[in-house]
Formats: C-alpha cells, structure tokens, sequence
C-alpha cells in the first residue's frame, strides 16, 4: 500500500503509469511474481530509488523466494518510450533465480531486471 506521501508523488506525475507500482513494495512482490511464476516470490523490501520526475524510476530490490533470496530491479518508463520499455529484452539473457531473464509489463511501462542483468553493465 502507497504512504501518504507517495501517493503525492504518484499523483504529480502521471507520466509514470508504473510509478505507484514501485513504489509499493507488495504491488511489486506481486508483479514480479506474475512476471516469474516459477520463482515463488514471498516479499521484495526496497533497497535503492533513483527517480526522474517525469521520466523514469528505478527501484532496486531484495526478493525472498520460496527457496532463498535474490536481488532485483525495476524500472518504470514513459508509455511514449517503448524503446526503453523494451531495450533490456533485446540483451543476451541467462538463467536467474527467478528463472529467466528481463520481463515487461508494457501496459504500464515496466521492466524488470533479475541479477545479474543490468542495462548499464556490458557483458565482456
């Protein structure tokens, strides 16, 4: 559930349709969990927030699975960026323990990231 003061911030910028899903640590458990069925999600716990009104936030989180932890994060984008949207699933992709590798929720201009991916590191 959104604080108080988040859902201000939600409500300023519209241009985030996946702002309030970040920001809500449960409503993230269970997207991600939607997106990774086979992981058995339980909780994710908000560890880093970078946010660009208007733009873009980026959430970094620590997932409890039903066998064990892993790190993630996610990133809520403009709906009129999809190249952003997508540009994590056009990456070589490994096996995570959340079973794959970048997922999309498009409708809401999401992506998560599950380690070890992550869009600014270059595979060598």
């Amino acid at each position: 559930m959104l604080s108080v003061p988040d859902r201000g911030l939600v409500e300023r910028d519209p241009a985030l349709p996946g702002l309030p899903l970040l920001l809500d640590a449960e409503a993230a458990a269970d997207l991600v969990a939607r997106l990774y069925p086979e992981a058995e999600v339980r909780t994710a716990t908000a560890c880093y927030l970078r946010y660009n009104p208007g733009r873009s936030c980026l959430v970094g989180y620590r997932l409890r699975l039903g066998g064990g932890e892993t790190l993630a994060y996610a990133r809520a984008s403009r709906l009129d960026s999809p190249d952003k949207v997508h540009k994590g699933t056009q990456r070589p992709s490994v096996r995570t323990a959340l079973g794959g590798g970048v997922r999309v929720e498009a409708a809401r201009g999401v992506t998560i990231f599950p380690f070890p991916h992550d869009l600014e590191l270059r595979a060598g």
